[in-house]
């Protein structure tokens, strides 16, 4: 006899498998980003995926009443921190609406993939499109290189441009360091694919998607998104199999080499793009640049106590949005953003956003943390893995930019919250079954 939960399942099951397909077709434009603002009215097809998603699910629901919506208790929190910023956006202007309807669609973002994904299969699809689409970017960026062909001169914005003796590649983002945020997906999950696929073919594949994103970290010289991309790819590796001690010790000792890597590619990219050019010009662009990237952390340590000082005097609201330029013109600093997730937040919003903010944030991660640990399936478990390790190496590289206001750090984080909704299944997990066995 047919069950209520298998007739409602069966009946929505073509309009949730929409959303994936949706959310996918998402994930495979993200990284195109700034070509997109060549479409009609410069809406991205990342503003359109979001409330296309939403209608699809009202659909879905609507074709019958009974189907079952699930929700996670953490996001209460995100509730209370559109509640204490959302007023605050509208208030500052027509530019700064586009933010807040980002900030909602998000949280309708987390609700699609949370009640959609039924399979993770549906999720690692959502993945492989993000993957595919950089991919493709990557290909193009080589075919600049090689000055083979260059599609981004259609739109006026060349992928590959030699600047200051080196190359560096800008991709689809104006600002190199803003399109290397999406090497921190990339690169875990090009590990997590190599992992999850069992044909050979296929996997040659990933494994030169590998190589690429490799490659092309180094020329975006964002030293936060190489070191979030190879932290996540070490907590793939940490999380996607048994833990024990020697696995710990072997993460903890990854770890320092992250940072190294991190502070050392760049500048040895630099010179070495350097040396092959050795005009006059290219030299002491070389050394300026290597001293930017040197001064980079002590302009973020000279605009923390003016943060600071901001945040002292506007404690529970913050200051109007869009503002802060205008309040920094009395202080003597180099940078007129915060460059940090929290002192963003803070600043604009007040502590009390920040408190939402990062129960938010806390309850997910460990949430996605013990789901990962209960999934004795690989393939599933290595899907949940990658989700958590994308989002921590987000928020290293949210301690040096602002990266809340990129699409892809929402879209994995609704997807973590789709692994976590699916790992809930399991009725028979206990924290005892993470322990070792007991001798008698």
């Amino acid at each position: 006899m047919e069950t209520p939960v298998d007739h409602i399942t069966e009946k929505t099951a073509c309009t949730d498998r929409a959303i994936i397909w949706i959310l996918a077709a998402m994930a495979f434009t993200l990284p195109f980003g700034a070509w997109q603002d060549h479409m009609p009215m410069g809406i991205t097809f990342a503003q359109m995926a979001i409330p296309l998603a939403c209608l699809t699910f009202l659909i879905s629901f609507a074709k019958d009443i009974r189907k079952k919506i699930y929700y996670h208790p953490s996001w209460l929190f995100y509730a209370g921190f559109l509640v204490l910023t959302l007023p605050t956006i509208y208030m500052s202007g027509k530019a700064s609406i586009i933010y807040a309807l980002l900030l909602t669609g998000y949280a309708a973002l987390t609700f699609c993939a949370h009640n959609a994904a039924n399979r993770y299969a549906d999720i690692l699809l959502i993945i492989k499109g993000f993957a595919l689409g950089f991919a493709t970017v990557l290909i193009l960026s080589c075919l600049s290189y090689f000055k083979i062909f260059d599609l981004g001169e259609l739109f006026g914005q060349p992928i590959v441009l030699e600047a200051y003796g080196v190359y560096r590649l800008l991709g689809t983002e104006l600002n190199p360091n803003a399109f290397a945020v999406y090497f921190i997906t990339g690169l875990p999950a090009a590990g997590a694919l190599i992992m999850a696929e069992k044909s050979k073919l296929v996997k040659t594949g990933w494994i030169i998607f590998t190589i690429l994103c490799l490659l092309g970290i180094c020329v975006t010289f964002s030293r936060s998104a190489i070191l979030g991309a190879f932290f996540g790819l070490a907590s793939l590796w940490f999380l996607q199999g048994q833990i024990n001690w020697r696995r710990s010790v072997i993460f903890v000792i990854l770890i320092p080499i992250c940072v190294i890597s991190a502070f050392k590619l760049p500048a040895l990219v630099i010179n070495h793009s350097s040396a092959i050019q050795m005009q006059e010009t290219n030299i002491k662009f070389r050394y300026r640049m290597i001293e930017d990237k040197e001064d980079a952390i002590g302009i973020r340590l000279e605009f923390l106590p003016v943060a600071i000082d901001i945040i002292k005097n506007h404690p529970l609201t913050g200051i109007k949005y869009g503002e802060l330029e205008t309040i920094l013109k009395p202080y003597a600093v180099r940078q007129e953003s915060p460059h940090n997730i929290f002192l963003d937040i803070a600043i604009y919003f007040g502590i009390p956003a920040l408190f939402f903010f990062c129960g938010f944030l806390t309850w997910a991660l460990l949430a996605s943390f013990f789901a990962t640990l209960k999934i004795e399936n690989k393939e599933d478990r290595i899907v949940s893995a990658l989700l958590l390790s994308i989002t921590m190496g987000n928020l290293i590289n949210g301690v040096f930019h602002s990266s809340h206001y990129s699409s892809l750090f929402w879209l994995i984080i609704a997807l973590m919250f789709a692994t976590m909704h699916l790992a809930a299944k399991d009725k028979n997990f206990s924290l005892a079954s993470l322990l070792p066995p007991s001798k008698k």
